[in-house]
C-alpha cells in the first residue's frame, strides 16, 4: 500500500526515527484520477503559444537578495501568503538558502507528479539505493518529514556538503553512496523522495548555457509542470540559486547570488 494519500494530515503520519530510516520509501502513486481541480493550474495554452523563448534563463533572471529570496519566490509562484503552497515553497527556498552546496528541489501536488510521470514516461530513479538502504538513504531518512521540520534542513545541509566525487564520506552510515538528484516535495511539505533523478523529461524550449545536468533537468521539470501549481529551486556548488516557475508558458526566474 502506498504511504501517499490525496489528502494527508500531520497527525496521521508516523514520526519515529525508526520508521523514517527502516521503512520503504514513498512511491509516487499511479492512478486514473490525475488532475484534481484544486491542484491543477489552468488548461494549457494553445500549441502556438508554446514556443521557445528568445532569451536564455540567465537573461530572464531577476536578481534578489538572499534574505528576500524565499518570500519573493513564493510570491511569484502563488501570491497567497497564508496558503499551504506559499508556505511550502517558502520553507523549501529557506532550506536552499541555508544549504552548504549544490542541491535541487521540486515542489508540486502529488496529482501533478503522477500526471507528468504518466504523460511523459517520466521515471523517478532513486540514486542512493543499495542493500543497506533498499529504498534510498535520503528517502528513508526523510520519510514522514516535512520541509518545515528542522530534520529537513539538517538533511539538506548534510546532503549538499561538498565531498569526494559528491559521495558520502567513508565514516558516514551511507558511505560511498552518491549525493545526486532532487528532493521531491508535495504541496503539504512532505518529502516524497530525495536523491532522486528525474529521467525521461522532454527538453524545455528555453536556452540555459554553461550549466550542468541538474540545472537543465530543473528547467525541463519546471516546463513540463507548467499546467500545474509548481516550483523548482536549484542551487549550484558556487552558491547561486535559481527559483523557476512556469505559469501558462510564462517563465519566472529569480536568481540569488552569494
Amino acid at each position: 500500500m502506498s504511504v501517499l494519500h490525496s489528502t494527508a494530515s500531520e497527525a496521521s503520519r508516523p514520526s519515529t526515527l525508526q520508521s523514517r530510516r527502516a521503512g520503504s520509501a514513498p512511491e509516487i502513486p499511479t492512478g486514473s484520477n490525475l488532475l484534481s481541480p484544486a491542484v491543477s493550474r489552468r488548461v494549457a495554452s494553445s500549441p502556438e503559444a508554446i514556443r521557445a523563448s528568445e532569451k536564455s534563463i540567465s537573461e530572464l533572471a531577476r536578481d534578489v537578495a538572499a534574505e528576500e529570496f524565499p518570500e519573493q519566490f513564493a510570491s511569484a509562484v502563488w501570491n497567497v501568503p497564508d496558503s499551504r503552497f506559499f508556505k511550502t515553497v517558502q520553507q523549501v527556498a529557506v532550506a536552499a538558502c541555508q544549504a552548504h552546496g549544490s542541491c535541487a528541489f521540486v515542489v508540486a501536488p502529488k496529482a501533478a507528479l503522477r500526471s507528468i510521470q504518466q504523460h511523459h514516461n517520466l521515471t523517478y530513479e532513486v540514486a542512493d539505493r543499495d542493500k543497506r538502504f533498499p529504498s534510498g538513504y535520503m528517502s528513508q531518512r526523510l520519510r514522514n518529514v516535512r520541509a518545515k521540520n528542522p530534520e529537513f534542513l539538517q538533511a539538506v545541509q548534510d546532503f549538499s556538503e561538498e565531498g569526494y566525487k559528491d559521495r558520502w564520506p567513508e565514516q558516514h552510515e551511507a558511505a560511498d553512496l552518491p549525493k545526486d538528484g532532487f528532493f521531491i516535495i508535495d504541496d503539504y511539505g512532505w518529502c516524497l523522495k530525495a536523491a532522486t533523478r528525474l529521467v525521461g523529461l522532454p527538453k524545455a524550449p528555453i536556452k540555459w548555457e554553461c550549466v550542468g545536468m541538474r540545472h537543465t533537468t530543473a528547467i525541463s521539470c519546471a516546463w513540463v509542470l507548467r499546467c500545474h501549481l509548481s516550483a523548482v529551486v536549484v542551487r549550484s556548488h558556487h552558491g547561486i540559486m535559481y527559483g523557476l516557475t512556469v505559469q501558462d508558458n510564462n517563465i519566472t526566474v529569480l536568481r540569488c547570488r552569494p
